[in-house]
Formats: structure tokens, sequence, C-alpha cells
């Protein structure tokens, strides 16, 4: 799966899991309530169970958290079929390979477009 495919989920998915947790919590505070004021042995388990279920999102919600998508940029390669040289541009929307784009500095000649790809920001 791409790291784009999971900043998609992780937007998605992140005011749900905020909700369910607020909800999650809200629900073991009145059932310790309930316990408090009814000392009922039955409350115990709920209180357990949601306690549990609490974690769970709230691990989900962390692990969602610190997903750290990646910055790109798309770059293409010119090259002189006739000396050799080869450049590196910033890629332009309607880029091809092959594409004639340009002439060599070196020999004049017309450079072609011989890699695309995208390289990844540091930092």
């Amino acid at each position: 799966m791409s790291l784009e495919k999971l900043y998609e989920i992780k937007k998605q998915w992140m005011p749900i899991y905020f909700i369910l947790l607020i909800i999650s919590i809200i629900v073991t505070l009145y059932l310790m309530l309930m316990y408090l004021y009814t000392a009922n042995e039955d409350y115990v388990m709920y209180i357990m169970l949601s306690t549990l279920f609490s974690f769970y999102v709230g691990f989900n919600l962390v692990k969602l958290l610190r997903i750290k998508t990646p910055k790109y940029n798309y770059v293409k390669v010119l090259t002189c079929p006739e000396c050799g040289y080869s450049m590196v541009k910033p890629m332009a929307k309607g880029d091809y390979l092959f594409k004639v784009e340009g002439e060599c500095p070196k020999c004049k000649s017309s450079m072609h477009i011989s890699a695309l790809y995208k390289e990844k920001v540091k930092g």
C-alpha cells in the first residue's frame, strides 16, 4: 500500500476514532458512577470491558497520529543524444518520455526526456 493511500485512510478515520474514544471514556465514567452509587457487582465487568475498549481505541488513534507521509519532488532527466550531456529539472504537466525539450547547452542539439521519477524530500 502506498504512503499516499495511508494518508487518505488517516484523514478518514481520525475523527471516527476520536469520537469513539470520547464516547467510551464517558461510558466508562458513567459505569463507575453507577457502581459507586448502587454497589452492584455487575458494573465491574462492564467497567473493565469499556476500559479495555477505550485503551484499544486510544492505541489505534496514537498509531494513526504517528503515520508520517513523505513529501516528494517529481523530476525529469533531460539527455542529449549527441554528446550525452544530461541535466535534472522539475517535472511539468504534460511531460512524457522521449519528448523533445530544449537544446543542449554544450552542442546545441535537441534534448530528450530520458527519465521521469520522484525524489523523497529530506527534512
